[in-house]
C-alpha cells in the first residue's frame, strides 16, 4: 500500500517551514481537496466560487466534473496565495506557481523529513490521506468516489483503505459487553 499521512502528521507538515512556499501550500490544498498533481497545477482563479466556498473544476482523470465544497484549511491556503502573490504577476490566473511534478516531489521529499515524518511521501498520498482519513470519520464510500471524482465506489473500495487499524483498543471496544460474573 502507499503510504499515507495520518492526522498528526497533517499538523506537523502545516507547522513545518518550507523553501518553496507554492509547493508547500500546493501539497497541503491537495490533501484538503483530494485534488490530483494535474488539477492542483492548472487550477485558476476563475474555477474558484470563493462567495459559496466551492470549486468547480472538470478533473483531467475522468472527465468529471466536480464541486468541492472547501474546507477552511483549503480556503485559508487561498488566502495565503493571495497574499504571496500580490504586487506579482500571475501568468494565465493560475492558483499556483509550481515546479515540474519531479522538482515539486523533490520540494515535498525534504520538507516531510524536516517535518519528521518518516515515510516516503509524493503528491499521490495527499489524495490517498485524503480519502483513508475521510474513511476514518465514517463518510460512506459514495461521497468519497464523488468528492474524489470517481464515478463508481469500486475505486474507493479497493484503493482507500487501511491495511491496519489504527487503534486496535478502539476498534475492540465496539465489542458487546457484559457480565461475565459466574458464567466463566
Amino acid at each position: 500500500m502507499k503510504e499515507h499521512l495520518e492526522s498528526e502528521e497533517y499538523v506537523a507538515l502545516l507547522n513545518t517551514p518550507c523553501f518553496n512556499q507554492q509547493v508547500k501550500l500546493a501539497f497541503l490544498f491537495s490533501c484538503y481537496t483530494g485534488l490530483r498533481w494535474v488539477d492542483v497545477k492548472r487550477l485558476e482563479w476563475q474555477d474558484l466560487q470563493g462567495g459559496k466556498l466551492i470549486t468547480r473544476i472538470i478533473q483531467q482523470k475522468t472527465g468529471k466534473p466536480v464541486v468541492l465544497t472547501l474546507h477552511s484549511i483549503a480556503l485559508a491556503i487561498l488566502e495565503e496565495i493571495k497574499q504571496l502573490s500580490l504586487g506579482k504577476t500571475v501568468s494565465a490566473n493560475k492558483v499556483f506557481s509550481l515546479p515540474t511534478a519531479n522538482g515539486a516531489n523533490k520540494v515535498l521529499g525534504e520538507w516531510i523529513k524536516r517535518a519528521g515524518v518518516n515515510k516516503y511521501v509524493t503528491w499521490s498520498c495527499a489524495i490517498l490521506s485524503f480519502s483513508i482519513l475521510l474513511k476514518d470519520k465514517n463518510v460512506d464510500d459514495v461521497t468519497i468516489a464523488y468528492l474524489m471524482g470517481h464515478t463508481t465506489i469500486r475505486q474507493v473500495q479497493q484503493t482507500y483503505k487501511r491495511y491496519k487499524p489504527k487503534d486496535q483498543s478502539e476498534a475492540i471496544s465496539h465489542l458487546p459487553s457484559f457480565n461475565i460474573a459466574g458464567v466463566l
